[in-house]
């Protein structure tokens, strides 16, 4: 079901943003937010396209980029990572649609471009 694959896409997103934003302690935030991007490496490795959409756009939400001292935290290579998903997200590149044709396994597709 289409509808409910969407819906529960968009529940996640919400989720993760909301963990990112709703803990008080600054601290505890940047472990979360480091958390989720981990979750978005290992989502991009298992070449779950459409779950990684959701951590992506959680963690490039508005209310989470306003937090610009859990992102200034990161470390390097983390920063670096998150740098690859969002060119690799960013609907306008060429490397989301190359990636289709790049899989040598199975994957779950993101369905954004076809809807």
């Amino acid at each position: 079901n289409l509808v409910g694959f969407v819906n529960y896409t968009e529940k996640f997103t919400r989720w993760v943003a909301w963990a990112i934003v709703s803990c008080p302690d600054p601290d505890m935030r940047r472990l979360i937010y480091r958390k989720m991007l981990r979750v978005a490496r290992y989502l991009y490795d298992l070449q779950n396209f459409a779950m990684l959409s959701a951590v992506y756009l959680a963690i490039d939400h508005n209310a989470v980029t306003r937090l610009a001292a859990s992102r200034n935290a990161l470390p390097k290579d983390e920063e670096d990572a998150l740098d690859a998903i969002k060119a690799a997200m960013d609907p306008f590149s060429s490397m989301l649609k190359e990636i289709p044709h790049t899989i040598s396994s199975a994957s779950i597709p993101l369905m954004g471009p076809y809807l």
